[in-house]
């Protein structure tokens, strides 16, 4: 039924569409409400776009359908990312499809990209390596449409302990593009098996030696897993996650709030975000996400993070 929901939404997006914050990107609902972060979080179909080394952690199949907008019945923006992976392989591939309708100071936005993102590990997958195809359409102010190609490079580094480190590199070449602006992050993630919570954070590393730029571009988020008691009445739901971030944009500041239900005995999650203009607390994106995962359903009780990790 949710699945029905999220398409009917996404077709309606050609006929009252509106456009959201370029900084708001077409993730899904657990990157926007861990402050949009995801640069260093693996094991999770939103690495496709974030960064595809981290296709090298994935042990199961992962799918998410996300859509965004301004206003929840109004989506103009959406992103499909799937991975496909097993613990024994050292090359990994996905797919992933992203459209956005976005603004900036320049004008609106809308664009297609198809992502073809592949991975390989190396020292027994603990510093994998990621590359991404992208090649995108895009109309600039209801304009003609523009083609062009750009590549995506990504590493992490498995620390241990549940503990990344995660660079990746975005839009390198290419065109000129609005979608294809050359963004450099650097970031980490933290979770563990005996721990309810996880943690995310990035920065953009185009200034590293600059901080009043990196105190202006950085994200961090939280994700809690409540204990699965309140629902041992009714394991139709399984488990239930909450999550929140900060997201620093340049002179903008935005607030992020999400939750995840992962339903027992099956393979799905529903996970929704929201964005907030820390200001005005106005000027809001939802996201709202339907995911498959063979292991969402299935992962033991104790484990902590995504449904995924």
């Amino acid at each position: 039924m949710y699945v029905y929901c999220i398409f009917i939404l996404a077709s309606s997006a050609r006929i009252i569409a509106e456009p959201i914050p370029q900084s708001h990107h077409p993730v899904n609902a657990f990157s926007a409400g861990m402050g949009l972060t995801g640069v260093a979080i693996s094991n999770n179909p939103v690495t496709i776009f974030w960064n595809a080394s981290g296709l090298n952690r994935m042990e199961q199949l992962g799918l998410d359908f996300t859509v965004a907008a301004p206003n929840i019945e109004s989506p103009g923006t959406w992103s499909f990312l799937m991975a496909n992976a097993s613990s024994n392989q050292d090359t990994r591939f996905g797919l992933g499809m992203t459209r956005r309708h976005a603004k900036n100071e320049h004008g609106t936005f809308k664009s297609f990209d198809l992502i073809l993102p592949l991975s390989h590990g190396f020292k027994a997958g603990r510093i994998p390596f990621g590359f991404s195809l992208k090649f995108i359409s895009e109309s600039i102010d209801e304009g003609d449409w523009k083609y062009g190609m750009s590549v995506d490079i990504g590493a992490m580094w498995l620390y241990g302990s549940g503990l990344k480190f995660g660079l990746s590199y975005m839009n390198i070449g290419g065109s000129d593009l609005e979608a294809f602006q050359n963004e450099l992050w650097l970031g980490t993630y933290w979770s563990n098996a005996i721990s309810p919570l996880s943690f995310s954070s990035q920065i953009r590393g185009e200034r590293l030696l600059d901080s009043d730029y990196i105190s202006q571009n950085f994200g961090v988020g939280v994700n809690y897993r409540l204990p699965d008691y309140p629902f041992d009445r009714n394991r139709k739901i399984g488990s239930f996650e909450i999550r929140g971030g900060l997201k620093k944009a340049e002179s903008k500041t935005w607030y992020t709030f999400g939750f995840d239900f992962i339903q027992a005995g099956s393979d799905t999650h529903i996970g929704y975000a929201v964005v907030i203009d820390a200001e005005t607390w106005s000027g809001r994106s939802h996201y709202l996400t339907y995911g498959y995962s063979y292991a969402a359903g299935k992962r033991p009780k104790s484990v902590g993070g995504t449904p995924f990790s």
